[in-house]
């Protein structure tokens, strides 16, 4: 399980830097990328896959977005915002109330708070942080490495 936990985070690491090593600040058809910066998605704002390096992603209410993921930021999902799965290395990361991920959520070096009524379908994995998972529910495992599992 240690195994493929790293694996995954050292694969997110380098595919998320890999794919946005070029690019300053490109939208493109899937969604937005950015190198030394934040990203912010407007309340009820649609939009594919976002993914920065050295920058926090805030999502904002009712927003829709693809996957997310972020290496040396945090990430924030307010309140009844749909995403694909959320990934961040070296950073923490909240689900608030009512959010839905379509997939997993995991964070690597950084803490894990996952609020009531948020619904994620895929596995929960933390390494080297804690988890706090409330009236969630999850529709695989909660995993974590060198951390703490708080429910509620």
């Amino acid at each position: 399980m240690i195994r493929e936990v790293v694996a995954t985070a050292l694969a997110l690491s380098t595919a998320l830097a890999l794919s946005v090593r070029s690019v300053a600040a490109t939208e493109t058809d899937n969604g937005l990328s950015k190198v030394m910066g934040s990203i912010d998605v407007l309340p009820r704002q649609h939009t594919g896959n976002i993914s920065t390096v050295n920058g926090s992603i805030h999502i904002g209410s009712d927003a829709v977005v693809g996957q997310a993921g972020t290496v040396n930021g945090s990430v924030n999902v307010e309140s009844r915002a749909t995403t694909g799965a959320l990934n961040t290395v070296n950073g923490s990361m909240n689900v608030h109330d009512g959010v839905h991920v379509n997939g997993g959520v995991k964070t690597v070096n950084g803490s894990l708070r996952i609020d009531n009524t948020a619904d994620v379908t895929g596995n929960v994995t933390n390494v080297n942080g804690d988890i706090r998972a409330a009236a969630a529910h999850v529709g695989g495992s909660i995993d974590t490495v060198s951390g703490n599992h708080a429910p509620g």
